[in-house]
C-alpha cells in the first residue's frame, strides 16, 4: 500500500494496513533492530502506532489523494519527537 492515497487506505482492509505499517516499522527501525527484535510479535506494537497515526491522518480535510507513503514518514516524524 505504499503507493496508495489516503482514500485507498481508508478502504484497505486491516490486515493490509498492519503489514504496510510493519514495513514503515522496519524501515524506520533498520533492518538490524527490527531483526533484533526476535519476532513480529515484537515488532507489532510499532507497526500498531504507525497504523493509527496513519488511520487518524488519512481521515482529515483533504487527506484523501495524499500519498500513505507520506503519511507513514510523518507519522515516524511526529511519534520519534515524542519520545
Amino acid at each position: 500500500m505504499n503507493g496508495a492515497t489516503a482514500a485507498q487506505w481508508r478502504k484497505a482492509i486491516a490486515a493490509n494496513r498492519l503489514a504496510t505499517s510493519a514495513d514503515f516499522a522496519v524501515a524506520a527501525l533498520g533492518s538490524d533492530k527490527a531483526l533484533a527484535l526476535g519476532s513480529m510479535d515484537r515488532l507489532k506494537p510499532y507497526a500498531n502506532q504507525i497504523m493509527t497515526c496513519i488511520d487518524i491522518a488519512a481521515t482529515a480535510d483533504g487527506a484523501k489523494n495524499l500519498r500513505v507513503v507520506d503519511l507513514g514518514a510523518s507519522c515516524l516524524v511526529i511519534m520519534d519527537n515524542m519520545r
